[in-house]
């Protein structure tokens, strides 16, 4: 298994870890797309597997733009997406002139560990499940608690 293969897999798993209707969406939609380029594309060389790469980055960037009010995430995954794009065409351009594909394979593994960060910024530190680790011990503290607050409103509610 190459470094990208395994790349690939972990983003696999990552985009399952998603929080909102939206993330999800588009973490799948990536996830998919990547995968089945590199199942049913991997072997090619040339411009059918450079310009594919490129065409499957475009249909990612077309089909996350369906998606309703989309989040911070969604659009950096599109420009990491338009990015992949001019990566295969510079990786095209290095086959062209049969020059190896070290700094082709090179970019891509940094713009895969580009696409962990995305997927895995919260955009907060250390998002869990609603809270960041910032806000566990004041949304841990006894005054959170609805029937420890001492204002009126609560006890003449209940």
């Amino acid at each position: 298994m190459t470094v990208i293969t395994g790349l690939i897999l972990v983003i696999a798993v990552v985009s399952l870890l998603q929080p909102s209707a939206q993330r999800l969406t588009a973490a799948a939609i990536f996830t998919a797309i990547i995968v089945l380029f590199d199942v049913f594309f991997g072997e090619l060389d040339g411009l059918a597997y450079y310009g594919g790469a490129a065409i499957s980055n475009f249909m990612i960037v077309l089909l996350t733009s369906c998606i309703i009010d989309p989040t911070k995430m969604i659009l950096r995954l599109q420009r990491l997406c338009l990015g992949m794009m001019i990566t295969n065409l510079a990786g095209y351009l290095l086959w062209f002139f049969y020059y190896p594909p070290f700094f082709y394979n090179l970019a891509f593994i940094v713009l895969f560990v580009i696409s962990l960060y995305i997927l895995l910024d919260r955009e907060r530190w250390f998002y869990v499940g609603g809270f960041t680790a910032n806000s566990w011990s004041s949304y841990f503290s006894i005054s959170n608690f609805e029937m420890f607050r001492n204002d009126k409103s609560n006890r003449e509610a209940s």
